[in-house]
């Protein structure tokens, strides 16, 4: 096969055509594409082999070569973006789990202190029954006292425009405001201020106490508040003020 004098060889960057002479040798020449600057090898075979079928393999070959590396290079992108991926659900992961149990530790929080007013509600309602703090009875069912010679009976002077005297001739008797729904042993019309089972004056024949059984308002006992509740002892002369009504405890 005859050689040809000029080669024509693409160029594998800008392929563009380049003009060169046959080195009529073969070996591994480094050539410099006058169009893109770059440069690149390309090997002459033995001389029975055409030099430009020779370029374009190996033109081919390269081109070859740089799709495998861009192809490793997006592979390698794809990898990346992937771990990134799964890094930032990780994380979402974890921030979840700790709002979860932050959500759990308040909930067991708020448990904790409803728990803890309940049990405080019924210490009071325990430290409400104590002895001196007596459950008074209902009206329905008065018990008579029996007098005893040196017991001094107590009544109660309420002021209704006069005073009103009231007897004190049981052992509970409970004092408030009129009402059918609710009736009282005293009941006293007129004074919307006062509860309807307001107080109890309780007697064991020894003493007289005054327990506050529900007072919307203060009780005003000797110009000293009284919640529901508290319970005083009685002695003659004392007053107290159920919502807007004077009432004076007296011997009978």
């Amino acid at each position: 096969m005859e050689l040809k004098e000029i080669l024509d060889i693409t160029c594998p960057y800008c392929k563009n055509a380049i003009r060169m002479r046959n080195p009529k040798k073969a070996g591994t020449y480094e050539l410099q594409c006058p169009h893109c600057g770059k440069k690149f090898r390309m090997t002459m075979v033995d001389r029975e082999e055409d030099p430009y079928e020779q370029a374009n393999r190996q033109a081919a070959e390269q081109a070859a070569a740089q799709r495998a590396a861009e192809q490793a290079a997006a592979q390698r992108a794809a990898e990346q973006a992937a771990t990134q991926r799964a890094a930032e659900q990780a994380a979402a992961q974890r921030a979840a789990e700790q709002a979860a149990a932050q959500r759990a530790a308040e909930q067991a929080a708020a448990q904790r202190a409803a728990e803890q007013a309940a049990a405080q509600r019924a210490a009071q309602q325990a430290a409400a029954q104590q002895p001196g703090m007596v459950n008074p009875k209902p009206a329905s069912k008065p018990t008579k006292l029996l007098r005893t010679g040196t017991f001094e009976a107590g009544c109660l002077r309420v002021k209704q425009g006069s005073f009103v005297r009231y007897d004190l001739d049981r052992e509970v008797t409970v004092v408030g405001r009129q009402s059918v729904e609710s009736p009282s042993d005293i009941s006293i019309a007129g004074d919307e201020t006062m509860s309807r089972r307001s107080v109890a004056i309780i007697c064991d024949q020894v003493n007289y106490k005054l327990q506050v059984l529900n007072a919307t308002n203060p009780v005003i006992f000797n110009d000293r508040k009284l919640n529901t509740g508290d319970c005083v002892y009685l002695t003659f002369g004392d007053k107290f003020v159920l919502g807007k009504t004077l009432i004076i405890f007296e011997k009978a």
